[in-house]
């Protein structure tokens, strides 16, 4: 068995010629690229951090230390490849001995406590990094060579990815597609998509073979074959309890760092609703960071001297904790609260004139619509029996979902 696997690999090996892997190569750099310009128009400071950090000499050290990294893992003759811990959850449908997962410290801690493989994913995503940077085409076929030469002893790999759009994502999309019809790619959806017009960042999952997305109204922006995509909803359980005390919870965006002014215009407005609601007895206004700015100590310091933080930073605990008024603007966590069963109030602060929310909320105001805003507010508090709207309720558990959906895709008997 060991020398048929050998064989076979070193076949493939000598199939793809130097041509075909600098096509490759060039491929995932320049979807890559596209992506980077559209993303400019929105976050023009978050890109030039990217480009610059391309092009400086941690990246630099980082592909040469990759070139001599292998993927290293001895597993089943199916494997189950996930890119980061996002979708964690799901891995509990696989054996532990048939999952690997591709990321950096934590994920290998995690893969370590659990039995699971492990590989690095810094090789494959600073060798794309040279190849835009740089123009260097070597280090990135390297590790294509070295996946190719790994993958094609297995009868059956499936990656699942959380994005397709990144470098580390979009190598995986590329690497199936050499190695094709054993190994497949899933995009499992982490974020909500606005209906959009006009020229935008192209989705996640666009590239890959198979979409496992959250409902089914979310198909329509990927542009693939229905019979290629699977709703399987969000990957936890919240419904919200009734409460006494009303409580406005503003969302952040993120967005502080992007280099336009929308943060700080959507701050403003959060400070007056703040100070408008706060006269109001029984209503507590509380702003939940984006997890952006969980991880800037500086921003989240400021933030806590705006604003009451929430107590809970675990976003599923606060979903199936008191029934609240989530207001926010594009932001996924609008259509959890919603599916949960909270009220949500859309933020109409037009980002983009292109891009709203496909989900439904329950009012829409703008910058200068506090006051109504407030009417809205004070009708919910003074109806103290908030309605019962939670989608959540009665559905199949999170992994049933993820396993219904893998049979239906063929993933698994």
């Amino acid at each position: 068995m060991a020398t048929h696997n050998v064989q076979k690999s070193n076949a493939l090996m000598s199939f793809f010629s130097k041509e075909i892997l600098e096509n490759v190569v060039g491929e995932i750099s320049q979807a890559y690229n596209i992506w980077l310009n559209q993303s400019a128009i929105v976050a023009p400071k978050d890109i030039l951090t990217r480009r610059k950090y391309m092009r400086g000499l941690q990246c630099f050290i980082k592909t040469m230390i990759g070139l001599f990294i292998k993927p290293d893992f001895n597993k089943e003759k199916e494997i189950y490849i996930f890119e980061g811990l996002r979708n964690k959850y799901y891995m509990a449908a696989f054996s532990s001995d048939s999952i690997v997962i591709v990321g950096s410290h934590i994920e290998k801690e995690y893969a370590n406590a659990n039995g699971y493989g492990f590989c690095w994913s810094f090789p494959i995503e600073s060798g794309i990094h040279s190849k835009i940077s740089r123009g260097w085409n070597y280090p990135a076929i390297r590790q294509l060579l070295y996946w190719v030469d790994k993958l094609s002893i297995f009868s059956k790999v499936t990656f699942f990815l959380y994005e397709d759009t990144q470098p580390l994502g979009l190598f995986m999309v590329n690497l199936s597609r050499l190695l094709h019809p054993n190994v497949s790619t899933v995009c499992i959806q982490h974020g909500y998509f606005g209906k959009q017009r006009g020229q935008s960042r192209r989705a996640d999952g666009t590239h890959s073979d198979i979409n496992f997305i959250w409902d089914q109204r979310q198909a329509k922006f990927l542009g693939s074959n229905r019979q290629k995509t699977f709703v399987i909803g969000l990957p936890y359980a919240a419904t919200a309890k009734p409460s006494n005390e009303l409580q406005v919870v503003l969302v952040g965006t993120g967005g502080a760092s992007n280099g336009t002014i929308w943060f700080e215009r959507t701050i403003n407005t959060y400070i007056l609703i703040r100070k408008i609601l706060s006269n109001i007895s029984g209503v507590k206004v509380l702003y939940r960071p984006h997890p952006n700015e969980y991880n800037d100590e500086k921003l989240l310091a400021e933030l806590s001297n705006t604003f009451l933080l929430v107590d809970e930073p675990n976003k599923v605990k606060q979903l199936n904790g008191p029934r609240a008024i989530f207001i926010g603007v594009a932001s996924s966590l609008l259509y959890e609260a919603g599916i949960a069963g909270h009220h949500i109030g859309y933020f109409n602060l037009y980002l983009n004139p292109n891009l709203r929310p496909d989900f439904d909320f329950d009012f829409e105001f703008e910058e200068n619509e506090t006051n109504e805003l407030m009417e809205w507010v004070l009708s919910i508090k003074n109806n103290n029996n908030f309605e019962d709207k939670s989608l959540s309720a009665n559905q199949l558990a999170p992994l049933e979902r993820f396993n219904l959906a893998l049979r239906e895709a063929k993933l698994i008997d």
